[in-house]
């Protein structure tokens, strides 16, 4: 009886898979260890978000991704990293392809390897421009000496 019960959304259980991947060395990012702990990545599509944080060793991995097709995005810190399109189908395989903002969703870019290798494409200057006072008075010291090429703040 319980079975039956559990029939209706067998099909769905089947479905739902395990994304993984790693974050593996580049010249950019020789040691992936050194990201930020807080670096995270989220699988998203219309009604569903999942997320999920760098492990220690360097992989990542979703669970129970129903069938569908999702954005990857990684959120880091000092790394920018390119976004992915994630398809999961009904036959237990991730297809995943190279895909840019502003993009049409069926423009398939190029197709990538499962499981997924997440290299950056630049480092990030966020975390170099820390928004304090001394930025605020640089900023405005620039702009009132533009034409002074000569004048000091000493």
């Amino acid at each position: 009886m319980k079975l039956l019960v559990l029939l209706p959304f067998l099909p769905a259980i089947i479905s739902a898979l395990d994304v993984q991947g790693t974050f593996a060395p580049s010249p950019l990012l020789p040691d992936p260890s050194t990201l930020p702990p807080s670096t995270s990545l989220t699988l998203t599509t219309a009604g569903i978000a999942k997320r999920t944080l760098i492990r220690r060793d360097n992989t990542f991995s979703f669970s129970d991704v129903p069938e569908g097709s999702y954005l990857l995005d990684v959120q880091c810190q000092t790394y920018q990293f390119a976004p992915l399109r994630v398809d999961v189908n009904g036959q237990g395989e991730v297809v995943v392809h190279q895909t840019f903002r502003g993009n049409e969703w069926r423009n398939k870019g190029e197709e990538k390897s499962y499981p997924i290798v997440r290299r950056p494409l630049v480092i990030s200057l966020l975390p170099y421009l820390q928004f304090g006072p001394w930025l605020t008075w640089g900023c405005c010291f620039l702009l009132r000496n533009i034409g002074n090429p000569t004048s000091s703040p000493y």
